[in-house]
């Protein structure tokens, strides 16, 4: 099992939309949004937890909402990949 590039850490956008209150929260994903970066984490980590039991592959980094293009720098995408890199159980991860 694996999500796209748009939808990393086996999490659909959809999920955040529709399928929990996180969207009616916080509205489109935007991990630029200060307030919406422990939330987005949380999401994630909800998404490793719930997949712990089958093979999976974890997309890492993160697209605007929809492929809208909103832009998303270089510099956010490191560090977006560092944080989902330690939501990851070490055990999981293989190279």
């Amino acid at each position: 099992m694996g999500t796209s590039h748009q939808e990393p850490m086996l999490r659909a956008q959809k999920e955040w939309d529709w399928g929990t209150n996180y969207g009616r929260i916080y509205g489109n994903w935007n991990y630029s949004v200060a307030r919406q970066q422990p939330a987005l984490q949380q999401f994630w980590r909800e998404g490793v937890r719930r997949n712990k039991d089958f093979e999976s592959i974890f997309t890492l980094g993160l697209r605007a909402e929809n492929d809208s293009g909103a832009p998303i720098g270089r510099d956010l995408t490191g560090e977006i990949v560092n944080v989902q890199r330690k939501i990851l159980p070490k055990k999981s991860i293989r190279i």
